[in-house]
């Protein structure tokens, strides 16, 4: 449904703003990766019945990306809302533009919070990234999941506002 997995990984989509709640009539191109490494989740949501997830890897030092690649003809604001259940020494999410990283998280949050970005004209790639750490340690991190987390990001409510 909607636009994800819609984008290319090799083509920036020109783009005059837009939105994805998720629900299936979204306008934001994601990369989902191939194999895909994001898929819809309708187990949590910030609003809706759906948001967006990574799929877990149980590898170590392994990545799961969700990639947006635009090309703006003017500056535009990139906003989204972010749950996280995720803790090292198992895994960090961080968010990048072009290459350059703008937010890194290594804990869970109770709340869903605001993920803010401007993003100037021109192409940008935008990259949410959840990644293993170099080992895991050698005990259950389901019996503190409170502490340690389930390993999930989700992002729900993404925008991207060109200025006007």
């Amino acid at each position: 449904g909607g636009n994800q997995g819609s984008g290319s990984e090799n083509s920036f989509v020109n783009f005059n703003g837009g939105k994805d709640d998720f629900e299936g009539d979204g306008t934001i191109a994601w990369v989902l990766g191939n194999p895909p490494e994001w898929k819809i989740d309708d187990t949590m949501a910030f609003s809706g019945a759906q948001s967006i997830t990574n799929i877990q890897t149980t590898e170590v030092k392994a990545t799961s990306t969700l990639t947006l690649k635009v090309n703006l003809s003017t500056p535009a604001t990139f906003s989204c809302k972010l749950k996280l259940d995720i803790a090292m020494p198992f895994e960090r999410f961080s968010f990048e533009v072009n290459g350059e990283q703008r937010n890194a998280f290594y804990q869970p949050t109770d709340e869903w919070f605001s993920l803010l970005s401007g993003i100037a004209p021109g192409e940008s790639t935008l990259i949410f990234r959840v990644t293993n750490g170099d080992m895991f340690p050698n005990f259950d991190r389901g019996m503190n999941a409170d502490r340690y987390g389930t390993g999930h990001v989700w992002l729900d409510q993404c925008d991207i506002s060109v200025s006007s």
